[in-house]
């Protein structure tokens, strides 16, 4: 009996007032170098941000800018 393995990542926006979430989860993950270490952070996160990427913009959520322009950067 083998041990499933797999990789998820959970992430909910816009994350001043969050209304949607989105979770992946990938099956047996593997990594494009093939090191062993395919983790979250390499293979499921990325996957998440293109999803809100993607879906943001047919939901009508527009992305904070600061007065000069820049990206708001948060830390919690």
């Amino acid at each position: 009996m083998s041990a499933t393995e797999f990789n998820a990542f959970l992430a909910a926006f816009p994350i001043d007032d969050p209304r949607y979430v989105v979770l992946a989860v990938i099956d047996e993950p593997k990594t494009d170098k093939g090191n062993g270490a395919a983790l979250a952070g390499t293979s499921a996160a990325p996957m998440v941000g293109e999803i809100i990427r993607r879906s943001a913009a047919i939901l009508g959520v527009e992305p904070k800018f600061g007065d000069d322009g820049s990206a708001l950067l948060v830390s919690y």
